[in-house]
Order: structure tokens, then C-alpha cells, then sequence
């Protein structure tokens, strides 16, 4: 072999290893994870999310239990009115009665309301009073427990009824 192939070789050779030396320093360089700020950022965006979503989740999940006890009121008012046309002479179901206002009340309790009636033989007032956490339920700033309504059909508050 003469000088010139060999030089060229040792030349070749020497290129390429420099090549590779590169190739390996750029890929040392390439992390396999996250690092501590790109880890941090993440968790700052998920805590800004969950102090924006967990308010209105259970906003939510209030409104929702108080269509519940609204609707629940509404069949007791149902139940109120058919006793009263059943009844001769029309009268609304009272303690002494059968079924008695508590019996029909009671048959609708739940873990968010505490529903109730006031009634005589002429006129009642049905009553869901939240309980818990359901008790902090608002509607354009205006309590919504308890929530109320009258052999007149007046529903009160008026705003929580809509």
C-alpha cells in the first residue's frame, strides 16, 4: 500500500470517528423526562384548573339537587291536591287525616333536604329545607333554602324556582 491510501484511510477513518463523536454528544444532550420547571409548569396549569372548575362543578351539583327537591315538592303538592278533591267535602290532608301530611312528607327525605308541611283543612305550605353543604346553595345572591310552596302555588324564593 502506498502512503497516499493509507493517509486517506487514517483521514477517512479519523473523519468519521469525529462524526460519530458528534452524533453521540448531540444525542447525550436529548433528556429522557421532564425536568423540574417543565414539572412545576404543569402542575401550576392543573392547579389554575381545578381552582376554576371545582367551584362551578359543584355550583353544579347544587342546582341540580335543588331541581330534585323542587320536583319533589311538586308531586307532594300533587299528592295534596288529589286528597283534597278526594275528600267530601274538600279538604287538604292534615295529621288526623289519612294519608297525614307527615306521612306524605316524609316519604321524601333525602341527604340534601329536609321536606315538611304545614297544613290545615283549607290551605298548606310545603317546605324542603337544605342540609349540609346543599344549605350554601345561592341564586343571583339569594339563599334558595328553604324552598316553599303554598295550596296558592306561590313558590318562594322566586328566584330558586326557574
Amino acid at each position: 500500500m502506498d502512503h497516499e491510501k493509507i493517509n486517506y484511510t487514517l483521514v477517512t477513518i479519523l473523519t468519521e470517528g469525529k462524526k460519530m463523536m458528534k452524533t453521540y454528544a448531540a444525542n447525550q444532550s436529548v433528556s429522557k423526562g421532564f425536568s423540574l420547571i417543565e414539572l412545576m409548569i404543569v402542575i401550576v396549569i392543573v392547579a389554575f384548573l381545578a381552582t376554576m372548575a371545582i367551584p362551578n362543578y359543584t355550583s353544579y351539583i347544587r342546582k341540580a339537587n335543588r331541581t330534585s327537591a323542587i320536583t319533589q315538592l311538586l308531586k307532594a303538592q300533587s299528592s295534596f291536591e288529589a286528597q283534597y278533591t278526594a275528600n267530601n267535602p274538600p279538604t287538604y290532608p292534615t295529621g288526623s287525616t289519612t294519608p297525614a301530611a307527615a306521612s306524605i312528607m316524609s316519604a321524601y327525605n333525602d341527604t340534601h333536604y329536609i321536606y315538611t308541611a304545614v297544613s290545615t283543612s283549607t290551605s298548606y305550605t310545603l317546605t324542603a329545607t337544605a342540609q349540609g353543604s346543599q344549605a350554601q346553595d345561592m341564586e343571583n345572591g339569594i339563599s334558595c333554602t328553604p324552598l316553599t310552596i303554598s295550596n296558592t302555588n306561590v313558590q318562594s324564593p322566586a328566584a330558586c324556582w326557574n
